[in-house]
């Protein structure tokens, strides 16, 4: 999975968490990517599978990828409207930690490594 998403972002540079899920067979799970690994409440992507969520991690640990905010509209627009869950969460205004559950939209940018 994680060759097939590196594939995917190098292909277009950059994309939002709804596109990549979108194109990457087995994405959908039951599990969530969050900002901070030990709290709930800034949430980058929801129902995704371990594995697609264990990828990102190795790719991000790599420094093959990283984000940078977009907007919900951006999101929507990408793919959002058919994947259900995030997009129906309040948007974040900042990275920080919240009292409930906000979605972070966000680009993947992807880095080529030599």
């Amino acid at each position: 999975m994680k060759n097939h998403i590196r594939k995917q972002l190098a292909s277009s540079g950059e994309m939002t968490f709804p596109e990549l899920i979108k194109l990457t067979p087995n994405a959908k799970g039951d599990r969530d990517i969050y900002y901070y690994p030990d709290d709930c409440s800034l949430v980058l992507a929801e129902n995704v599978s371990g594995a697609f969520a264990d990828a990102i991690a190795a790719l991000l640990a790599d420094g093959c990828i990283s984000f940078r905010r977009t907007s919900r509209v951006n999101a929507v627009l990408s793919g959002a409207s058919h994947w259900t869950g995030t997009s129906s969460l309040p948007e974040a205004r900042r990275v920080q930690k919240y009292a409930t559950p906000r979605w972070l939209p966000l680009m993947i940018q992807y880095h080529p490594q030599e």
